[in-house]
Formats: C-alpha cells, structure tokens, sequence
C-alpha cells in the first residue's frame, strides 16, 4: 500500500496568505489555535506548521500532548522539547545547562547514546512546569527573535496539569512579551475561548475544516494518482471523499491503498481497497469495541444503522434498550469523552466513519455467518 500518510498534504494545501497571516498574528504577539476534528490530520499539520515556522525565522518549540498522562511525564517531554531545538553544539550545550538550572533534573544517556531526562518524584512539578515555560521567553531575547511555542494535543492539557497547573500556565503565557503559542488538537474552540479569557493576548480559532476544505484534499489525491501516472475519475475522487467523510487521514489511507494496487482505479478496485483498509483496522476496532459497556455497543450500533438526527426519539430509545433519556445520554457522552462520535451540524456521527462500516459488516456476518 503507498503510504500517503507521510506525504506533506498540509505543506501542499495550507494557502500561502493564510500562512502569511498566521505568522503576521504570531509576530504582533498573539496565538492561534486550530481547531480538527478526529482524524482530519492534526498531527500531520502540527509537524508541517512547525517547519514552515521555522522556516519563517521563528524558534520553534514543538510539545505533542497525545501521549503524555500526567503532570511528571508532561515536566519530562516539555524539558526535551526544550533540550531539541538547537542543533549547533555550543547552543544545545547551554540550552542543556539551563535546563539543569531550572530544577530538579537529571541528563544522562542511555544505552543507545540518545539523550534521557529524568525528574525527582520528590519536586514541585507544578513550580518546575512553570519555570520551564520562561525557557523559551529567554531564548527568544537572547537571540533576538520570536520564539513559538507550538502544542499539539492541545485539548488534553487541562486534564494533565488539573486545575492548579493549568492556571499557572495561563498566568505565565499572559506575562510573555516573545513567545507565542501555536496550538492544536480536536475540538479546541472552548478551550481556546478558556484561554482567551485567562490571558490579555488574543486567541484566534481557526477551524481546519474552512482552512482545508474537500476540495483542497481531494485536488492534492489527484494529483497524487497523476504523478504516478494513474488517472482518478471525478467520480471516483468523489467516491472516495465520500466514504471517508473528508476526514484527511482515512482519505490518504484509502487513497494510499487504492493507488498501490497498480491497476487502473475503477469502482470494483474501490470496493476492494475498501475491505481491505477496514479489515486492516479490524484488530483494534475489536479491542475498542470489547471496552465499551453495553449501553455503549447499542449506541454504536443503533448509530451504524439509524440516522444520527432520531436519536432521542421515542422509538431509537426503545428499539435500542436505553429504557430512559438519560441511560442513552449517559452512553453519548461517554462516546464523545472517548471521541468516538462527535456532532457535526447539530447531528451525532462517527469520529471514524470506517468503524461504522466495520460495525454494520461485523453485524451482517453475525447475521449470515
């Protein structure tokens, strides 16, 4: 399967005048934070943001969220995304001994030869956090430039820090006169309005799906095919972008695997690319759908087959066992905490559209196997 997930979409499609102005808000001291949905690339245009930042002369600090479970592991990556933004040795040298300087922490190598961190259980992490938030404020002095930094993930950082840590960090993003902050992550708009309200420096949000809109993936899938020397139907693109929903990452992987076929696309190759992209996901579907409860399953499942807009109705209620309201939107909001549905235009729906085509084939096998 050619692996389009690795390909610079974003690189591609990101308007060069909204870039320019991006950088143009960033300079004036204000952030940004983008706003996806699941699957729609987050990580992807995190990484490629961060490039095209540093290609536009700013100090780019580059912090992912999506791994990190407390507020010791967010200390530790936040201090090696520090430790890496220097290359030249004499700078990551001193970058190294600030570090040092700023707490509790231990840099060694492992026995690979890279670079470990390690933190005292004993410290004030919340403190510490803090302290390494001025780094890039004085970076960015020292070398007379901007710094940024850039947080993906970004909608995970209150349930990491809890409420004392997060309200340090917005204390210290409000008092910092060159560093900016670039953030990402899945449905930021309230978070980014918290953020505004707790620091004098304005949050623009910008939603992903106006700054990239269908149109924009499917002409960068086409040209794609036409460099490979495969022509795509309009039709056919449209198939594709309909079955994925727009959503950038499952376009890619679809289209990835439909082109390393190396048949000429058709709709039977379509099918076929099709099955074979959710079988390939059939193992971790079944371990996602063996940790939900059964209200959970029934709502999935109801959702797999019912339009999204009847769900409190009477009727989907009572065909799919909830009993009440409240037993059903219990189930809803333990999905959408889970991010595996979530409302688009007033209507609840699949984060990942293939799980829903998984769900409806795994059910007709039940029913025929």
């Amino acid at each position: 399967m050619a692996n389009l997930l690795s390909s610079e979409i974003f690189d591609s499609i990101l308007p060069h005048d909204e870039f320019e102005k991006i950088v143009d808000r960033l300079k004036q001291n204000k952030h940004s934070a983008f706003d996806f949905m699941p699957f729609c690339g987050e990580p992807l245009f995190a990484k490629t943001i961060s490039k095209k930042l540093e290609g536009a002369e700013f100090i780019v600090f580059h912090l992912d969220l999506r791994m990190i479970t407390a507020p010791w592991h967010f200390s530790i990556e936040l201090a090696r995304a520090l430790a890496s933004v220097f290359e030249e040795p004499s700078k990551k040298a001193a970058m190294i001994k600030r570090l040092a300087v700023a707490g509790p922490i231990r840099v060694g190598r492992d026995d690979k030869g890279k670079m470990s961190l390690d933190i005292s259980s004993r410290a004030d992490i919340t403190r510490f956090i803090s302290t390494l938030f001025d780094i890039p404020e004085v970076t960015g002095m020292e070398e007379n430039s901007r710094s940024i930094m850039l947080i993906s993930g970004f909608e995970r950082i209150e349930k990491i820090l809890g409420t004392k840590g997060i309200k340090a960090f917005y204390q210290k993003v409000g008092r910092q006169a060159v560093t900016s902050y670039v953030v990402t992550g899945i449905g930021l708009e309230k978070q980014a309005k918290k953020m505004e309200e707790n620091i004098s420096n304005q949050v623009e949000t910008v939603f992903a799906k106006n700054l990239f809109p269908d149109k924009s993936i499917a002409g960068f899938i086409k040209n794609l095919f036409s460099e490979k020397g495969k022509s795509l139907t309009e039709n056919m693109l449209s198939s594709i972008m309909e079955i994925s929903k727009g959503r950038v990452e499952l376009s890619l992987q679809l289209a990835g695997r439909l082109l390393g076929s190396g048949n000429e696309p058709d709709d039977e190759l379509l099918q076929t690319a099709l099955s074979e992209t959710i079988e390939s996901s059939s193992h971790p579907y079944s371990v996602l759908w063996n940790m939900l409860n059964s209200r959970q399953k029934s709502l999935l499942f109801g959702l797999s087959r019912d339009d999204g807009k009847s769900l409190y109705s009477e009727e989907f209620i009572t065909k799919y066992g909830f009993g009440t309201a409240t037993n059903l939107q219990a189930a809803l909001r333990g999905l959408n905490t889970k991010s595996i549905v979530i409302k688009i235009d007033g209507k609840w729906c699949f984060a990942d559209p293939f799980l829903k085509l998984w769900i409806q084939r795994a059910n007709k096998m039940s029913l025929h196997g």
